[in-house]
């Protein structure tokens, strides 16, 4: 009796996710009514096959639209960029929201990241059928961001991030890096900083008026104590054709000596 014995063979692969420059780095907004309600935001990857073999491949996107009930990513949507690519199909699916119950630490960290772990996110599984050698294929996370995320958090700067994960038949092919973590994920990251406009017309108006109040209340103390008599009866006293200050002195002044005399 002979014993057969199957052997598992795997093809080796090499592919790659990296997000892009051209994403959206930064961000910022005014609390006040005439600043924008939300700024457009996008995130970019690029899916790379750098190995020796076709294969059929999907991207799970996770895009981060809800801080507990407040709407922070607007309408996400998936564009694909496969220029490159012949033969081949690229489709993209909304499997729908994955909402989690991580707590939204304001304490802890000095600049908080709005991700999946503390948000509610979508999901977005994109098939390519087959990534031919040497090729790469972009996809772009678009939408609106919106300020509202400032009124569920004390911080004035967060980060917005999106993840991407490769994923493919892994009972026929095998990466051929064993730690390829940091070649098929990869995270998207913009800044969000809110500024406060201040309204400076009532400090203006206020210091005004107080500089008025106390060029007052100084006029009042100088003359209460005889300041302003002082000098007038000074310049009374003046020889006849002597200046005080440079200047002459004037002919109603003179005549007015000459009477006390």
């Amino acid at each position: 009796m002979k014993s057969t014995v199957q052997l598992k063979v795997l093809y080796g692969i090499f592919v790659t996710i990296t997000s892009l420059e051209e994403s959206t780095k930064y961000t910022n907004y005014y609390l006040s009514k005439r600043s924008p309600i939300v700024r457009d935001v996008k995130h970019m990857y690029k899916v790379g096959n750098q190995g020796q073999r076709s294969l059929p491949i999907s991207i799970i996107f996770m895009v981060p639209v809800k801080l507990k009930e407040t709407v922070v990513w607007e309408n996400p949507d998936i564009i694909v960029s496969e220029e490159e690519l012949s033969n081949s199909t690229t489709n993209c699916t909304n499997t729908g929201e994955i909402t989690n119950t991580g707590e939204f630490l304001e304490e802890n960290e000095a600049h908080s990241v709005l991700n999946c772990t503390v948000m509610t996110c979508l999901r977005f599984v994109c098939s390519i059928d087959s990534l031919n050698i040497q090729k790469s294929i972009n996809f772009t996370i678009t939408g609106q961001v919106t300020k509202d995320w400032a009124t569920q958090t004390a911080h004035q700067k967060v980060l917005l991030q999106s993840s991407a994960e490769i994923t493919y038949n892994s009972d026929r092919y095998q990466h051929i890096l064993e730690q390829n973590q940091p070649f098929t994920r990869a995270q998207a990251q913009t800044v969000l900083k809110v500024f406060i406009e201040y309204n400076y017309l009532p400090v203006i108006i206020w210091s005004s008026v107080g500089g008025l109040v106390l060029l007052a209340l100084i006029s009042a103390g100088l003359y209460k104590v005889g300041f302003f008599n002082h000098q007038y009866k000074y310049i009374l006293q003046l020889p006849e054709g002597q200046t005080v200050g440079g200047e002459e002195t004037t002919m109603e002044a003179q005549s007015e000596q000459k009477q006390t005399q």
